[in-house]
């Protein structure tokens, strides 16, 4: 394989322990649910691994221009299929169709001390009024003055953007710091962690991501920060934002013998702590995702991921239906909400018709993890990892497709009917109408409860057989007809 070596590197879908060849290098790498692409060259050259089909394409990133000149490409994002190549480090993105990345300015030391934010279309560079007011105020160089991005004047080493765009970044060597911006990069807190680390030996902050997670009493939300002593162990701690300090201060028994980035153009290593940019640009928080993997069982190498995310904002609290149909032999998957279709996604037609659900996870109202495990059972973290604040019942599989009016149908289900109330005219005045005329209503007459059945053709000359069937034809039409109704003759007759 000419792709880089990678472990576990998709925490969120398909785990790998090991892939790829250990000689390759590459500079930064982007994943996304179904591939993971690595930016191997400083002019944007790009391989994509498709996790599924374990397919090579090679790419090439779109890239912008700095006032016509070339720039090196340092880190890349996937945006509807297309790789977007930017000349910082670390890139994420931010809100807008905008992306915010570390790079060099003009300060000493020179190395990373801007973060920058550009538009994915290379038309704005970070030239918004009042961009870098209140930010870390060490100067601004008049050669960077017309981008005003984020300035410092130590490293930066790595931020993280949360779901509010907040913006939480680690920089500076020998005074190590925290600062936490608005999305209008407001200050919100600084916290100088050089006195709290100075008895751990810690040397230097490297890298901070974000732990969202659902507990028994609701969703908790804090930054974790990796760091590193003088002997190159690797340490962790949690930032308490309410009281600005940090705690939870824990060794990993883990040391750092080489970086993630095996490069001599950009050695600045790169850490996934959490997965929380993968999931907040994949998974908005205000959704329900209905998700199918399908298997082709005559080609193993044949997946389809099938995720159908439900705006959860368009509708009311409350008690909703809602239903996710797979046909195969029709190509569809569609999800309904309150019995009505809020979308259709088609696929091949008979290829994904063969799934042995029995052996297949269904996970309901909580994350799942692999081999049909729970994430909150292979973390053993009972009652965390499940939707809030919500409730699901009457939760029914089929092994058929349903038809539109069936899951029509199946919105009523346990719903409160009102009684149906039928009024007739009558001899007397009720509160609702005024009766002007009474009608007597009787069933028309008839002129005989007797019948004769006659039956053509039948080409059953055989009398006994006849009057054998005249028994059954009896038999049969007393459970049919009316009341006082009988059956005189039944003749048989051909023409």
């Amino acid at each position: 394989m000419s792709i880089p070596t990678t472990i576990k590197y998709n925490a969120n879908g398909a785990i790998y322990d090991s892939m790829g060849n250990n000689s390759t290098e590459y500079i930064a790498s982007y994943s996304t649910e179904t591939a993971i692409y690595f930016l191997t060259t400083t002019n944007g050259d790009v391989i994509k691994w498709d996790f599924y089909s374990e397919e090579e394409t090679i790419m090439k990133a779109i890239t912008g221009s700095d006032d016509g000149a070339s720039y090196l490409v340092k880190s890349i994002i996937v945006e509807n299929d297309n790789v977007y190549g930017f000349r910082g480090r670390s890139v994420r993105k931010f809100k807008n169709n905008q992306v915010l990345y570390i790079e060099n300015g003009n300060l000493n030391p020179k190395e990373d001390t801007l973060l920058t934010y550009e538009s994915l279309d290379f038309k704005i560079r970070s030239k918004e009024p009042n961009f870098g007011k209140s930010t870390l105020i060490c100067g601004v160089s008049s050669n960077i003055q017309a981008y005003r991005s984020i300035v410092s004047n130590t490293k930066i080493h790595d931020f993280v953007i949360d779901t509010d765009n907040n913006v939480t970044m680690i920089h500076g060597n020998t005074n190590p710091t925290i600062s936490k911006y608005t999305d209008s990069f407001k200050l919100l807190y600084k916290i100088n962690v050089l006195k709290i680390l100075t008895t751990q030996k810690i040397s230097q902050l490297l890298a901070i991501d974000l732990v969202r997670e659902y507990t028994p009493t609701g969703i908790k939300q804090y930054p974790i920060v990796l760091c590193k002593d003088t002997t190159n162990n690797l340490a962790l701690f949690k930032v308490d934002e309410k009281n600005e300090t940090i705690t939870d201060f824990k060794f990993l028994g883990l040391s750092l013998n080489a970086p993630c980035v095996n490069s001599s153009t950009l050695p600045q290593p790169i850490y996934n702590l959490t997965n929380f940019s993968y999931l907040k640009e994949n998974h908005p928080q205000q959704e329900f995702s209905f998700k199918l993997k399908l298997t082709n069982t005559q080609n193993n190498h044949d997946m389809l991921i099938v995720n159908i995310p439900v705006d959860v904002s368009l509708f009311t609290t409350g008690a909703h239906h809602f239903a996710l149909r797979l046909d195969s032999e029709q190509g569809n998957v569609s999800v309904f909400v309150d019995g009505g279709l809020y979308k259709n996604v088609n696929i091949p037609l008979g290829t994904y018709v063969f799934q042995d659900i029995s052996q297949d996870g269904i996970a309901v109202g909580c994350t799942g993890f692999y081999d049909n495990v729970p994430l909150f059972k292979y973390l053993k973290q009972n009652n965390y990892y499940f939707v809030d604040n919500s409730y699901i019942k009457q939760f029914k599989l089929y092994n058929t497709a349903l038809t539109d009016n069936e899951i029509r149908f199946l919105t009523y289900n346990g719903a409160q009917m009102q009684d149906a109330v039928l009024s007739l005219p009558s001899d007397q005045r009720n509160e609702l109408d005024q009766i002007e005329r009474a009608f007597k209503l009787n069933a028309p007459a008839n002129k005989s409860n007797n019948i004769n059945i006659l039956i053509k053709n039948s080409q059953i000359n055989d009398t006994n057989i006849q009057d054998q069937l005249k028994v059954i034809i009896r038999d049969r039409l007393q459970q049919i007809l009316p009341a006082n109704v009988n059956i005189n003759e039944i003749t048989f007759k051909t023409y």
